[in-house]
């Protein structure tokens, strides 16, 4: 299998994997994959940022200040498994570490 071929191939695999809501390795005994090299592609394509081409939204809800003031603006921007969050100085403590413990789980 050539190169690209392999990357589409298990590219699919985790996305559909991801998708479902099978565990790693039931769905790798469902689809005669051996975990570890599915484990082993996963790694590899996520460090290279293969995984998917399409930018990927998250839901956030922001709620306004008990005072009625509006929320501070927050901007996320993620690529190739990496974050950066721009905020403005209003912007909810609390809020912002469980974003970033959200986003660290990705």
């Amino acid at each position: 299998m050539e190169n690209k071929a392999k990357y589409d191939f298990w590219q699919n695999h985790i996305s559909s994997c991801e998708n479902s809501k099978l565990t790693q390795k039931e769905y790798c005994s469902k689809n005669g994959l051996a975990i570890q090299t599915f484990g082993y592609w996963k790694r590899k394509i996520r460090n290279k940022g293969f995984v998917s081409d399409k930018p990927m939204f998250f839901p956030l809800a922001v709620k306004q200040n008990g005072n009625g003031n509006k929320p501070g603006r927050i901007l996320l921007s993620i690529r190739e498994g990496r974050f950066k969050i721009e905020i403005d100085e209003n912007f909810n403590e609390t809020i912002l570490k469980k974003l970033i413990v959200a986003l660290e789980r990705l």
